[in-house]
C-alpha cells in the first residue's frame, strides 16, 4: 500500500510541475530579475539588491536605515573611547562606571539592529528577484467578487478566478 501511494506521489508532482511548465501565466514576456545578482549586490551596499529589483524606495530605505544602525555604534564607540582615554572627567568611578556601560550597551544594540536589516536586506532583495514582474502578470488576470441576498434570508457569496 505504502509502495502505490508513494508511486500516486511522485507520479503526481511529476504531472503537475509538466502543467506548470506548459502553464502561459508562469512564464512571461516580463524579463525575470537574477536572484544571485540581486543578493551580491545587497551584500555588498545595503539596498543594492533592491535598487536591481528596480524597488527604488526599498533600496533608499535599507540603505538608510544600517548607515543609521552603524553610525549610531560608531559615536557610542567613540564615546567610549574618550570616557577611557580619561578626555571626559566625572566626579565618581561609578558614573564613569555607569556611562562607559550605557554606551556599551547602546552600542551592541546598533550592532546587532544593523546587522539584523542587513540581512533582511539580503532576504529581501533574493525574494524581489524571484517576484519581479509578479504585479504585472497578476493585474492581467481578471477578479470577481459578488455578494448577493435573497429573499429567503440566505447570503451567497461567489468568486470567481479568470487565467
Amino acid at each position: 500500500m505504502k509502495s502505490v501511494l508513494s508511486l500516486f506521489l511522485i507520479w503526481s508532482i511529476v504531472y503537475c510541475q509538466d502543467r506548470i511548465k506548459n502553464d502561459s501565466i508562469f512564464y512571461s514576456d516580463i524579463p525575470l530579475k537574477n536572484p544571485t545578482t540581486s543578493i551580491l549586490l545587497s551584500m555588498a551596499i545595503p539596498g543594492g539588491g533592491q535598487f536591481y529589483n528596480e524597488s527604488y524606495v526599498r533600496s533608499a530605505l535599507y540603505l538608510s536605515t544600517v548607515s543609521y544602525f552603524v553610525a549610531t555604534a560608531l559615536i557610542n564607540q567613540n564615546r567610549i573611547d574618550d570616557i577611557e582615554e580619561n578626555r571626559v572627567i566625572f566626579e565618581t568611578e561609578a558614573e564613569r562606571s555607569n556611562r562607559i556601560d550605557t554606551y556599551y550597551n547602546k552600542r551592541n544594540v546598533a550592532i546587532w539592529r544593523s546587522f539584523g536589516f542587513y540581512l533582511l536586506n539580503i532576504l529581501d532583495a533574493w525574494a524581489g528577484a524571484y517576484l519581479f514582474g509578479f504585479n504585472d502578470i497578476m493585474d492581467n488576470e481578471t477578479r470577481n467578487v459578488s455578494i448577493t441576498h435573497s429573499e429567503t434570508s440566505e447570503l451567497m457569496f461567489k468568486f470567481s478566478y479568470n487565467f
